[in-house]
């Protein structure tokens, strides 16, 4: 079954966007793909924050690290509404990042879009959350109001938006570990880890570090839900979902990790000491 209409975002938010209030989390291994960087550069210049770190080999880690660095940039800047969650290889514009915030605020929860997987455009990589129906949710746009059907998620960290609060309540609910960066010490919320763990029937199966944060989200904040717009997933090309995408079986596990284009200067070095 189709989960959605898919939309346009650049109709809604059709000129340059503010987003003083975003600050954005990229880790990534060696570094953004052009597009991604592309997408970076815009989002800097209308005034996102940007956090991108590079060098460690553990997913799951590197997301708690940046996590830790957020927190730090959170504490020294009150005005930072919004944390957004963005892989080195995701393909968007600005109106895609206005998008899910005006979601966020009218969802009042964390928000992806939509990307499929890089080896199938026809299956989402997103899960969605069974125990949850999809809700109506109208959001203020620059070109109107609008309002469209959200879904309850399971996964979504490419491209994920949450408030403020579920942020810092999320970091706060959960066990901080030290980590050693540089030689500095840098206490580090323990927010996701990936791995193989029993489900409640007892089967055992893998959990990526996307699925474990965005369950976080859903016991210690107000879930994760979606926004009707799609971003491109780089393969060869930036794939994007098919009109008729799925979302992803229960069963299967998060799509194989490729090697990302080289880094983006000025960048946290996760690299462990």
């Amino acid at each position: 079954m189709h989960p959605m209409t898919y939309l346009d975002p650049t109709h809604w938010f059709p000129t340059k966007p503010e987003l003083h209030d975003i600050l954005v989390l990229l880790p990534s291994y060696r570094g953004p793909q052009p597009r991604t960087r592309a997408l970076l550069e815009e989002l800097s210049s209308c005034g996102a924050t940007i956090i991108p770190s590079y060098h460690c080999s553990d997913v799951a880690l590197h997301r708690n690290l940046v996590a830790g660095r957020a927190l730090q940039v959170l504490e020294q800047n009150k005005s930072l509404r919004f944390v957004m969650w963005l892989d080195d290889d995701m393909v968007g514009t600005v109106a895609h990042v206005a998008f899910l915030r005006a979601t966020c605020i009218g969802v009042q929860a964390a928000v992806t879009g939509l990307y499929c997987k890089r080896t199938d455009p026809s299956v989402l990589t997103i899960k969605q959350q069974a125990s949850e129906y999809p809700r109506q949710v109208s959001i203020l746009t620059e070109s109107g109001e609008i309002t469209f059907a959200t879904h309850g998620v399971l996964a979504g960290m490419g491209c994920l938006m949450v408030g403020r609060t579920d942020f810092l309540a999320h970091s706060g609910a959960v066990p901080a570990f030290d980590h050693v960066i540089a030689g500095r010490k840098m206490g580090v919320p323990a927010l996701c880890c990936s791995g193989v763990c029993p489900d409640e029937r007892g089967k055992i199966g893998w959990v990526s570090e996307d699925q474990c944060y965005c369950q976080g989200l859903w016991q210690w904040g107000n879930g994760v839900w979606t926004a009707p717009i799609v971003f491109g997933h780089m393969s060869d090309i930036a794939l994007t979902p098919q009109v008729n995408a799925n979302w992803l079986p229960n069963h299967e596990s998060s799509e194989p990790l490729t090697d990302p284009a080289p880094a983006m200067p000025e960048a946290l070095d996760a690299t462990e000491q």
